[in-house]
């Protein structure tokens, strides 16, 4: 009789626990931050997550990272930059009209976004 209560509970507690954790993981696909001017990305923003939308200007590649600066209509730049292994098959080219959602991050006295996401828009 105890063995078959503990049976169901553990059940319902299995199911609730699978269910919550398809909640978290639908939430954090729908959940991103404000689209942002290049313009407000401030140094008090280091650690935040900003989504920023622009013009490919430059692009510079190693072997491990691809960097590059988007211009948007404020004409302010901001240096972007993600892991090859990340995202093997994305390739930047100067011209693009990007979308990119990521954490602010200073490198060198130099304010730049590390992309978790990237949208291509032209």
């Amino acid at each position: 009789y105890s063995a078959g209560k503990n049976m169901i509970i553990e059940r319902i507690a299995f199911a609730i626990a699978l269910a919550g954790t398809a909640l978290l993981l639908f939430l954090s696909f729908q959940i991103q931050p404000e689209l942002i001017p290049v313009s407000n990305v401030t140094y008090r923003m280091i650690d935040e997550y900003v989504k920023v939308q622009g013009e490919v200007v430059s692009v510079r590649e190693t072997e491990k990272v691809v960097m590059f600066d988007i211009e948007d209509s404020s004409e302010q730049k901001i240096r972007v930059f993600f892991y090859r292994e990340d995202n093997p098959e994305v390739k930047i080219s100067r011209g693009m009209l990007l979308g990119v959602a990521g954490k602010v991050q200073e490198y060198m006295n130099i304010l730049e976004i590390e992309a978790s996401r990237l949208e291509v828009i032209k």
